[in-house]
This record gives C-alpha cells, sequence and structure tokens, in this order.
C-alpha cells in the first residue's frame, strides 16, 4: 500500500476539526479531503445558483424546527417570573411568623434556604430562556451572514485553512460498514451554522482489502 497517510494525521484533525480518530476507523487522508472538497463544492454551488431560495429555505426550515421548542421557552418566562412573585410573598410571611416567633427557627431556616435556593434556580434559568430566545431571534442574520462568508469561495477547487475556518464546524468519520461486502464508511460534515439543509452523507465504497 504506497499511501501510508492516515487521516488521524490530518492537518485538519489538529485544527479540531476531525472527530472519530480511533485507530481503528483509519482512512486515507488523501480520501477524507478529496470527499470534504467535492462535498463543500457541492454546497457552495447550490447557494451561487439559488441563493434566494436557499435563503428561504433555511429560514423556514429553522422556524419549524424551533417553532415548538421556542413556543415553550416563551411560555416557560412568565411561570417563572410568577413563582419569583409567589416566592417574595412566601419569603414576607416566612419573616413575618419568625417576628412572631410563630415559626421554629430550624424551620424557618430550612425555608429560607429552599426559597432562596429556588429563586436563585428561576433567576438563571429566565436568564439564560432569555439569552436563547434572542439568539435564535438573530438566526436570520446567521444565515445572512454565513451565505456571505459561501460567496468568497465560489469557484473553489481546494481545501485551505480559510475555508474551513469560514464554513466548517466539524468533520465527523463513522467507523468501517463491511456489510455489504465492501468497506464503507460515512463522512459527514457539519457547516458553521444551525439546522443548515445539507447534501446527503458522503459515502466512501472501498473493497475488502482497501
Amino acid at each position: 500500500m504506497k499511501e501510508t497517510q492516515f487521516y488521524r494525521n490530518l492537518t485538519l484533525e489538529s485544527r479540531g476539526f476531525i472527530t472519530g480518530t480511533c485507530s481503528a476507523h483509519f482512512i486515507r487522508a488523501v480520501t477524507v479531503e478529496k470527499m470534504v472538497l467535492q462535498y463543500l463544492q457541492i454546497v457552495l454551488s447550490y447557494i451561487e445558483q439559488n441563493k434566494d431560495i436557499f435563503v428561504r429555505n433555511q429560514q423556514e426550515h429553522h422556524a419549524l424546527c424551533r417553532k415548538k421548542e421556542l413556543s415553550e421557552m416563551k411560555r416557560s418566562i412568565p411561570q417563572a417570573q410568577r413563582r419569583m412573585e409567589e416566592l417574595d410573598r412566601l419569603f414576607k410571611k416566612l419573616y413575618e411568623d419568625r417576628a412572631l416567633e410563630a415559626i421554629p427557627d430550624r424551620q424557618y431556616q430550612k425555608l429560607s434556604s429552599d426559597y432562596t435556593r429556588e429563586q436563585e434556580d428561576l433567576q438563571a434559568k429566565i436568564q439564560a430562556t432569555q439569552e436563547e430566545l434572542a439568539r435564535q431571534s438573530e438566526q436570520a442574520d446567521t444565515i445572512e451572514q454565513f451565505v456571505k462568508k459561501a460567496e468568497q469561495h465560489f469557484g473553489l477547487t481546494e481545501l485551505t485553512p480559510n475555508i474551513l475556518n469560514d464554513l466548517v464546524r466539524k468533520i465527523y468519520i463513522s467507523a468501517p460498514d463491511k456489510s455489504s461486502g465492501k468497506r464503507k464508511q460515512e463522512i459527514q460534515v457539519s457547516m458553521d451554522i444551525n439546522d443548515l439543509l445539507l447534501p446527503p452523507p458522503l459515502i466512501t465504497n472501498k473493497s475488502k482489502t482497501a
């Protein structure tokens, strides 16, 4: 076998792009580079020829994927806020009971600690939810930014660190599948955008002796 450099030694891996580097999953570096290049060429060619359709499809796809989740997130904020108000009332009643010596110190300490912990958890939840909602609302801008970066690489002929940094988040390589009598491995390229509609995963077909 003349080619001895496998994907686990790729520059891609050193830059954090490759995952699944178990030695049992080896695949030649040249094969990975060729398939990833072909994949990116497909994606870039589609964007170049169908920019408006691509953007619209991405926005609709994102809205559909996130509709239920966002609805639940929006409902959770007022629910948490109502519980915070209820805890404030409970704290006030707890302080009054203690002032009147209507509650033992041990019970007061326990309830006070429980209420404080719950308030802190709710406040953290509200903040995290609001931040996620803000992030999701910026998705349309993210799609446009991705397209602008993609436009810089139309006519791609080779892989470079620049295009990987601009467009690729991770490259996943599956374990070999020999069930069909031929060695097959799946290469999946995770682009640098959430919920991106992509062409089918890339498959490399190899013989038993490869």
